[in-house]
């Protein structure tokens, strides 16, 4: 087994989200930096938080649709989690990004 796929097993946490989607939680175990991949909402990433007792450090969006974005205003004012965005921050996400 590689070490990216041993990572992967203890660091990756599957959240479901609305109807038919996924978030994907992301925890480096040496430093507790957290990362939430694509939150389309947030009331399920923060559950799955809470149970885990930790705090959320970035969120990352692999692109700007709202199934991939709708959680990140209510993250962000929660945790002060950090956006990252997959295209420059003036065309879609300018007020959560800086």
């Amino acid at each position: 087994m590689d070490a990216l796929y041993r990572f992967l097993l203890r660091s990756l946490l599957q959240v479901p989200c609305l109807k038919d989607n996924y978030a994907y939680l992301l925890h480096d175990v040496d430093t507790g930096t957290v990362g939430v991949i694509d939150p389309s909402e947030a009331a399920p990433v923060i559950d799955a938080l809470s149970r885990k007792n930790r705090n959320l450090t970035y969120i990352l969006n692999t692109h700007h649709h709202y199934d991939h974005t709708g959680g990140n205003e209510e993250l962000k004012a929660r945790y002060g989690a950090k956006v990252c965005d997959s295209v420059p921050k003036f065309f879609f996400l300018p007020t959560l990004m800086g």
